[in-house]
C-alpha cells in the first residue's frame, strides 16, 4: 500500500500528469478517495513555490546575459509580457490564473499557473493560495471525471 501511496504523490509533481493523471491511477490501485485527493493535491503543489521564483529569475538572467542569443529572447519575452500584463491586469489576473490551474486539460495546472504567476510577477502571497483552490478545484474535476467514465 505504501507504494501505492508513493506512486500518487510522486506522479503529481511530475509536469504534465500532475494530479490529472496521478488521482485515476490512485484509484486503480486501490488508494482511498480522500487519501488519493490529498496526496495529489500535495505532491502536485510541493514544487510551486520554487517554480514562481525561479521563472522571473531566470527570464531576468536571460534579459542581462552577455549573450546576445540570450540576451535577445529575454528581452522579447519580456516585452511581450508587458503587453499583456496590461491585459491580464485589466481583466483580473488572479482569474485567469485561478482558470489556468482549474481546468484539467493538458498543459494546464499547477506547473503552468506557478509559471505564469512568476512571469507577470504575480506576488507569492497571492498566487499560491489561487494555484491552492484551483488545484483542489481541478482534483475534484478529474474524480468525478473518472467516477463516471468508471461507471
Amino acid at each position: 500500500m505504501f507504494w501505492s501511496y508513493a506512486a500518487v504523490f510522486a506522479l503529481s509533481a511530475v509536469p504534465i500528469i500532475e494530479l490529472k493523471g496521478s488521482i485515476p491511477v490512485g484509484l486503480s490501485l486501490g488508494v482511498p478517495v480522500l487519501h488519493c485527493f490529498l496526496l495529489a493535491i500535495f505532491g502536485s503543489m510541493l514544487l510551486s513555490p520554487f517554480l514562481i521564483l525561479l521563472t522571473r529569475r531566470i527570464l531576468d538572467w536571460l534579459m542581462n546575459s552577455k549573450v546576445k542569443l540570450f540576451n535577445r529572447f529575454g528581452t522579447w519575452q519580456h516585452n511581450r509580457l508587458a503587453k499583456k500584463g496590461t491585459k491580464l491586469k485589466k481583466y483580473g489576473a488572479w482569474l485567469f490564473l485561478f482558470l489556468l490551474v482549474a481546468i484539467p486539460l493538458p498543459t494546464t495546472g499547477v506547473w503552468t499557473g506557478s509559471m505564469v504567476a512568476g512571469l507577470f510577477d504575480i506576488r507569492m502571497r497571492i498566487a499560491l493560495p489561487i494555484i491552492f483552490v484551483a488545484n483542489c478545484v481541478a482534483g475534484v474535476l478529474v474524480w468525478l471525471i473518472w467516477g463516471f467514465a468508471t461507471a
